[in-house]
């Protein structure tokens, strides 16, 4: 199966591991895998901390910003 979660695609493009991110994050390891993949929602907790590396939350939250169409 294929993630195309924005924020999997940003941390494979800075080389960062899931093990890393969890660290920095200060989160459990195995809550990356499931905040990409869609079984856990990303929190204010996490929003505040990618904000903190220059991303969005519409970005982590996968909003390119275009409405949609009627």
């Amino acid at each position: 199966m294929t993630v195309n979660s924005p924020v999997r695609r940003w941390r494979v493009e800075h080389h960062i591991s899931q093990k890393d991110l969890a660290h920095e994050m200060g989160i459990f390891q195995s809550t990356p895998s499931q905040k990409e993949h869609g079984t856990l929602n990303w929190q204010f907790n996490d929003l505040l901390f990618f904000r903190d590396q220059g991303l969005t939350s519409d970005f982590v939250l996968g909003f390119d910003g275009r409405l949609p169409s009627s």
